[in-house]
């Protein structure tokens, strides 16, 4: 992640979502969260496919979709960094 900005500085934003899709949800950060301002909320759905002969199969994990919403905006460089982490299939 720091890749994107020189291994100076990866902003919080972007290490929020990092540890969010390498653990799964907010689980065992809950005293990192308890000092920034508002809730958190992680909702993890796996969608149902029909695959060949009428079988259901969950979505793979390659095709997982992650909605990241910011409130007042964001830089360039974070769009960046959160492309750079979705092609790292984490």
């Amino acid at each position: 992640m720091s890749y994107v900005f020189s291994g100076a500085y990866t902003p919080i934003s972007c290490k929020l979502v990092e540890q969010v899709l390498t653990k799964e949800g907010f689980t065992g950060m809950e005293e990192i969260l308890k000092h920034l301002p508002g809730g958190t909320f992680a909702d993890v759905k796996v969608k149902q496919t029909k695959g060949k002969g009428g079988t259901t199969s969950a979505t793979s994990p390659s095709q997982r979709v992650v909605l990241v919403y910011f409130l007042g905006g964001c830089t360039y460089s974070e769009i960046t960094a959160l492309r750079f982490l979705g092609r790292l299939k984490v």
